[in-house]
């Protein structure tokens, strides 16, 4: 078994590896569920549904990834992404197409660093490759 440290992970965003101002990186992949709970059943079953996966980042500003992701929040369009959780050119990479829905620049303290967050929404499929 081999475990892997958080800080080895890259993120592209629009074709630029943000991987060096980030400090943290949330994925989550979640599906919809239906329950059936039936007259005289004893246990509730369910049957899966679509799937949807977001991303929470979050890292210090940088005048450059604040464009970048300003136009993408300020685009109608989707911006392609990559996710290595080990590292570039390792496996899994998980490539997919996601909306910034959200942009937090800031806030700005006198006492540390302005750190600055970013979620996004995945639109459309999630492909994982595992080469």
């Amino acid at each position: 078994m081999a475990f892997i440290h958080g800080l080895t992970a890259d993120f592209y965003f629009s074709a630029s590896d943000i991987s060096s101002y980030l400090t943290e990186l949330d994925p989550s992949f979640e599906r919809e569920m239906a329950e059936l709970a039936h007259l005289g059943d004893s246990w509730k079953t369910n049957l899966g549904g679509l799937r949807v996966g977001s991303f929470s980042v979050s890292g210090d500003y940088d005048v450059t990834l604040d464009t970048a992701v300003w136009t993408a929040f300020d685009h109608t369009t989707h911006t392609a992404c990559i996710y290595y959780p080990a590292g570039s050119g390792t496996s899994p990479e998980f490539t997919f197409n996601a909306w910034v829905n959200s942009f937090k620049p800031g806030p700005a303290s006198t006492g540390d660093a302005i750190k600055y967050s970013f979620d996004l929404t995945i639109s459309g499929t999630v492909t994982r490759s595992t080469s």
